[in-house]
């Protein structure tokens, strides 16, 4: 991979990257205008409110020890559920997260400090107006320069064309739109500059090692590890960027070049040691140890990573949600056909980048839309998504024309993802399943029937056929499912039934007020058993189907398993202290489908 020995004429790329611009700006403003709410639906909430609650734990209310402060945020105005640390044995509070956010945060939390405190009327309380705007368009910004030097850097290799069509490709192709646009205050976003940046200095310091490159390429690196451990893994890529030859050679012939330079290296760690000693001086000062894990049981299988889920399942997958970045992973043959070294460190780094972030138990890391964890990795996979788009170029027209089809499919849906994952509702990741996504993709509309696809992957779409009633129970009183009565036998059935393909099993129900916790949400449950082991089951969650306030007819259909059965359980679940269902009627009967 050679730096271009001429600066390619840059016009298309740069009109592209205004447009990004333009369009994040956009989304931010006034499609997801996320600043202006409140609560749990505000900028500071989830996962971000654990990044940055140490700024007005320190700067605010003045307890990063004890979080005496923390009920206080669950009342008007502010009204947000936390549950971002844990309570030690001698007390403190100690933060889940590590800290290298809140230290980014840190200039933007300092201008809505000074805002909120100038004005009449919002509260200096860390989460009013102030902070929420400052935050989501800092992060906005954050954005911005992410982009402005990836497209720097792309074009210190290849020509103006093939930079464009990167930038779309990442910009509105993947879930990176969301996650620098709604979601930008996640880690995700602020790596990805972090990393666009890195590159753009390791490229002048190996070319001219100066500390001027240097300091600041051991300052981003030692925020990224203290923003998330497991980013220590980008030292490979950055110590190693630009390495020619075979990749063994390359390697080689860096690390004599440090060997040269060992007052560079020994003053790089020395910054590294000292920014992620801020993490260790937390935990001393709270603790009286200089490590605390603070995630509980949450961890790693290393043994058993989730390469197939984190890849394909429809809860996140990433090349489910972000198809563009199939074309990156293929585009790793030319690269190292053209630059085995940098084809082959790359490919290596973004082999164990995966495997560390699909080794994590929660796997779809909470409700994100795709794989979130993989978008830090996008800088580095621009280059073999690059070098994909310049041998496609250089190929006949129908190549092209596949490729090009392929493309603005691609755009499509990823813009029909981050629609359906929030203004448009029909996507809640992690709860996407396939059966549901493979009925609705591409749709804009949904019927509320389709939402049982959400657990059961069968439907029956015509009207029942020579259907026979097994079973219809009214209830006087009706039954309650409430947090004391968790399961409820509706009805259960013993005969074996031969001559009927399809059961549909239903009920009559009332509810006051939705469940919005899904796990939560009362369940009909219809259970094939032989000798009491279960041979088929399948569920539907009924809060989502229903109207409140009103009697509802919820039912499920169920296809007759294959294998010998000799009871059907009708059942009713609830787990937890969902909201009450009242249950009465049931009906049960068997039928085909029309010919």
């Amino acid at each position: 991979m050679r730096l271009n020995t001429t600066i390619p004429k840059n016009n298309k790329s740069k009109i592209a990257l205004v447009f990004l611009f333009v369009l994040m700006t956009l989304v931010c403003l006034f499609y997801y205008p996320k600043w202006e709410k409140n609560g749990m639906s505000g900028v500071i909430t989830y996962d971000i409110a654990g990044y940055y609650m140490y700024l007005p734990a320190t700067f605010i209310y003045h307890d990063l020890k004890y979080f005496s402060f923390e009920d206080s945020l669950k009342k008007p105005p502010i009204n947000i559920e936390t549950n971002m640390g844990r309570v030690q044995e001698n007390g403190s509070y100690v933060i889940q997260y590590t800290c290298g956010m809140a230290l980014q945060y840190l200039p933007f939390f300092a201008v809505a400090n000074a805002w909120a405190k100038a004005s009449p009327t919002y509260k200096t309380n860390g989460f009013s107006l102030p902070y929420q705007f400052m935050l989501y368009f800092g992060s906005l910004l954050i954005a911005f320069i992410g982009l402005y030097y990836l497209r720097k850097v792309l074009l210190l290799y290849f020509s103006d064309t093939i930079t464009t069509l990167v930038l779309i490709s990442l910009g509105i192709g993947t879930n990176y739109l969301v996650y620098a646009t709604i979601n930008g205050p996640m880690t995700h976003n602020y790596l990805f500059t972090n990393y666009c940046i890195l590159i753009w200095l390791a490229i002048k310091y190996f070319k001219t090692p100066r500390y001027r490159y240097l300091i600041p390429m051991a300052i981003l690196v030692g925020l990224a590890i203290l923003t998330r451990p497991t980013e220590a893994l980008v030292l490979l890529p950055i110590m190693f960027w630009g390495i020619q030859g075979t990749f063994i050679e390359g390697i080689k012939n860096r690390l004599q070049f440090f060997t040269h330079h060992k007052v560079h290296l020994l003053f790089f760690f020395a910054i590294l040691f000292v920014i992620n000693s801020i993490q260790l001086f937390y935990w001393k000062y709270l603790t009286g140890n200089w490590f605390v894990y603070s995630y509980g049981d949450q961890g790693f299988d290393w043994l058993s990573p989730y390469v197939y889920k984190g890849l394909f399942s429809t809860q996140v997958g990433w090349l489910v949600y972000s198809p563009i970045m199939i074309f990156s992973l293929i585009g790793f043959r030319p690269f190292i056909k053209q630059d085995r070294a940098m084809g082959m460190l790359l490919l290596t780094y973004i082999l164990l980048f995966m495997y560390v972030c699909f080794s994590w138990k929660i796997w779809w890391y909470g409700g994100s839309l795709g794989q979130r964890a993989m978008i830090q990795s996008y800088p580095f996979l621009a280059f073999p998504m690059a070098y994909f788009y310049q041998s496609i170029l250089k190929r006949g027209w129908i190549a092209k024309t596949m490729v090009t089809g392929l493309f603005i499919v691609m755009l499509y849906l990823s813009l029909w993802y981050a629609h359906m994952a929030h203004r448009g509702g029909m996507l809640v990741p992690p709860t996407v399943t396939t059966a549901y996504l493979t009925k609705l993709i591409g749709r804009w509309h949904r019927e509320k029937n389709d939402l049982k696809l959400l657990e059961t992957n069968e439907e029956f779409l015509d009207k029942p056929y020579n259907a026979e009633l097994l079973c219809n129970q009214f209830y006087d009183p009706p039954v309650e499912i409430n947090s004391n009565i968790h399961l409820f036998e509706a009805a259960t059935i013993d005969t074996f039934i031969t001559d009927k393909k399809w059961l549909r099993f239903g009920a009559k129900l009332f509810a006051k007020d939705k469940e919005w916790t899904n796990w939560k949400e009362t369940q009909m449950i219809v259970n094939f058993t032989d000798n009491d082991r279960s041979v088929k089951s399948r569920f539907i969650r009924v809060h989502k189907l229903m109207d409140f306030g009103i009697d509802n007819e919820i039912f499920i259909d169920v296809k007759f398993p294959n294998k010998k059965y000799d009871k059907i359980h009708l059942q009713f679940l609830q787990i937890g202290d969902g909201k009450p269902t009242t249950i009465k009627q049931v009906y049960v009967y068997a039928y085909n489908e029309e010919n």
